[in-house]
């Protein structure tokens, strides 16, 4: 099909560090996903479908995930993805399996191996609390302001909640 690109709507060659077979597969990404649902009736789509559903689980649970890639990137990270993420894992509790994945794509752009790690959402949240940098930070205080929002809520809702079992009217 010549309206799909790889390396822009899909890459060849990814394996699965926790598939026995060790069988090559396709990765697709946001772009080729979007791409790919305007051939709904192409065996490609079909396809697609069936590998869509087994996505997004770890350790057959279903989850929200993002490519920790992604993550580095948005959170403006100076070092290099592979020293950082190797760091990180190795500075925390994760666990491979159960809070992220591991996936090898066949060939880089300098023609090695490149690994991808796919982290559920608590993950990305935890690696993105512990960043360093102006991103960090801001994630940071969002969680803190979000904290501080719900305190208030809960407080609001449970002087109401009183007032109602005790028949007050305010």
């Amino acid at each position: 099909m010549d309206e799909l690109e790889e390396g822009k709507h899909f890459i060849e060659g990814v394996t699965d560090s926790h598939s026995s077979t060790n069988q090559k597969k396709t990765m697709w990404t946001k772009r080729g996903v979007i791409r790919l649902g305007f051939f709904i009736k192409t065996p490609m789509a079909k396809e697609f479908r069936d590998w869509a559903e087994e996505q997004n689980t770890i350790n057959n649970a279903e989850v929200n995930s993002v490519n920790a890639r992604d993550l580095w990137e948005n959170l403006e990270v100076k070092t290099k993805f592979s020293d950082w993420i190797v760091r990180r894992l190795e500075d925390s509790m994760f666990v491979e399996g159960q809070d992220y994945i591991l996936l090898t794509i066949e060939k880089n752009s300098v023609g090695q191996p490149a690994k991808e790690y796919i982290v559920t959402l608590e993950m990305a949240k935890h690696l993105a609390m512990m960043e360093k940098t102006g991103k960090g930070f801001e994630v940071r205080q969002y969680f803190i302001d979000a904290e501080k929002e719900l305190h208030l809520l809960y407080i609001k809702y449970s002087i109401c909640y009183c007032c109602v079992i005790n028949q007050w009217i305010i």
